[in-house]
């Protein structure tokens, strides 16, 4: 289960940063098809990050392991939507 809590909190984060102006531009310069509006987007990672919050707590049988494992992959999301920003900012000055 820690696995899909991880791949829902890396889609709400992916979420909350490409709501953002700077990081929306830039997603807007590598795929030029793309409309949405950055008002559901940061309602979508929101409640992503809820959701992920609630499958920890109910698959796990202990609430502080619980915790203990939400708050490690919530680090592990931010990190990799962190090195794809990087990415993409890099790749698009060139």
């Amino acid at each position: 289960m820690t696995t899909i809590v991880a791949l829902i909190q890396l889609f709400a984060f992916s979420c909350l940063a490409f709501s953002m102006q700077k990081h929306h531009k830039v997603l807007k310069n590598n795929y030029p098809s793309i409309a949405v509006k950055p008002r559901g987007l940061v309602i979508l990672g929101w409640l992503g990050l809820v959701l992920s919050l609630w499958v920890s707590m109910v698959t796990s049988e202990v609430l502080s392991i619980a915790l203990v494992w939400w708050f490690c992959t919530l680090s592990l999301a931010v990190f990799a939507v962190a090195l794809y920003l990087s990415h993409l900012i890099q790749f698009s000055k060139e």
